[in-house]
């Protein structure tokens, strides 16, 4: 940009307002014969050899979908890749993570997956590297992912759903950590209406008061 204006306001180099404005879509320039869109990774050097096979190989089977995971690409990565490369950092939070991969394409079931010593190998490496690790696991109720997990935790955290999860399942749920459940650092409720706060505070003074009555003098 040039000084600015008389308004105030900064003044485009010249021969900067000359140029034609991108255009979405258009493939053509004046003079050229054909055009290649390097915002679209078009390339003048025409497409690899190997990238024309195996566009061929699958000529049989374009009824199906492709796996939108990419779960074979992501285990071949994985598989040679160190934690480097794998472990992602969130510019605008700073936090780092380590993305969890889609079904196998081997068919091993995750519970066998996470209880192989790869999982103790990666979490050693982990808690070199950071302060604190946090596991997101799924539900402990319909899978034994999380108990395994929590296992090799140091310690586990409930997560429950504001009037949406019985207490008959948050019980269930404690009681499915196995010896896990000696870890259970606290619980964490989601959704909750604060209008509701006053009250939830007078139950749980009354539900502890009723549960540990003072003692006589």
């Amino acid at each position: 940009m040039d000084a600015t204006d008389k308004a105030g306001g900064p003044q485009p180099r010249p021969g900067v307002m000359e140029i034609s404005a991108y255009v979405p879509g258009r493939h053509d320039a004046p003079g050229a014969v054909k055009v290649h869109k390097l915002s679209s990774n078009e390339t003048p050097l025409g497409a690899s050899p190997k990238a024309i096979a195996a566009a061929g190989a699958v000529t049989g089977q374009l009824e199906l979908y492709p796996d939108g995971s990419a779960t074979r690409l992501r285990e071949a990565i994985a598989g040679s890749a160190r934690l480097d490369g794998l472990v992602l950092r969130d510019a605008a939070t700073g936090l780092f993570t380590l993305p969890a991969g889609g079904p196998r394409a081997d068919g091993l079931p995750a519970s066998q997956a996470l209880a192989s010593p790869r999982l103790r190998a990666v979490l050693v490496e982990l808690r070199r590297r950071f302060d604190a690790i946090v596991i997101d696991c799924p539900p402990l109720l319909p899978v034994i992912d999380a108990r395994i997990i929590a296992a090799e935790a140091d310690a586990a955290v409930l997560v429950a759903a504001w009037q949406r999860t019985p207490k008959q399942l948050a019980r269930q749920a404690i009681r499915n950590l196995g010896p896990a459940c000696a870890k259970l650092a606290g619980v964490v409720i989601y959704g909750v209406d604060p209008a509701e706060l006053p009250h939830l505070e007078a139950s749980m003074a009354q539900q502890a008061a009723d549960s540990y009555p003072p003692r006589a003098a």
